[in-house]
């Protein structure tokens, strides 16, 4: 009963979505973040065709209406390096996971959470791919920009240490695996702070 009220009630939301973004103006800035939302419903449902789209458009539009160097742009180009990374298209998703990480590093700086942000999920571009050569730096990076900006017990942190940990599992390190894996868990359970090194 209660599934049937949520799916009447997410088909509702959904409709009214469509009818904003068919009468929100194209050039209209607030439209992108409607599409963007109208894009992830759409991929939950398995449209993957309409929510590429959707989510291309609205990269268009912030890219038109605030320009390449903007933290609404640079959350559009990463929605769709995700999007990319979710179909299994990683060649599609690199540069737009690249150029979002770029941007962040220049527009917010070295050690701000966006730029933590755009770097783990350029990593975790890397790591779903297999390359863990590729991932390794990049995730360390993103752990070390984290730890600056989030502090060493934000869930953020916690999880690149867990990916860290899984990361050299995979490599078959496991020393390195089973410090980075313990101290994600001590971090969660505890709240103590330590350091990896």
């Amino acid at each position: 009963m209660i599934r049937t009220i949520r799916l009447r009630l997410s088909l509702i939301f959904l409709a009214a979505l469509t009818a904003a973004v068919s009468t929100a103006p194209a050039i209209e800035p607030e439209s992108a973040g409607i599409l963007a939302d109208r894009a992830k419903l759409d991929m939950a449902t398995g449209k993957f065709i309409e929510a590429e789209a959707l989510f291309q458009q609205a990269l268009q539009i912030t890219q038109n209406s605030f320009g390449t160097e903007y933290p609404e742009t640079i959350k559009s180009m990463r929605d769709l390096g995700v999007f990319y990374v979710e179909v299994g298209e990683f060649a599609k998703a690199e540069p737009y996971l690249r150029q979002a990480f770029e941007i962040s590093r220049k527009l917010f700086g070295p050690t701000h959470g966006e730029t933590a942000r755009g770097c783990y999920t350029l990593a975790m571009l890397y790591l779903s791919l297999g390359d863990y050569a590729k991932a390794e730096p990049i995730l360390l990076e993103a752990l070390a920009i984290a730890k600056q900006a989030f502090g060493t017990k934000h869930p953020q942190t916690l999880r690149m240490l867990h990916d860290l940990g899984i990361l050299y599992q995979e490599l078959g390190d496991e020393k390195r695996a089973e410090l980075y894996l313990l101290q994600s868990l001590e971090l969660e359970q505890t709240g103590s702070s330590g350091a990896v090194t």
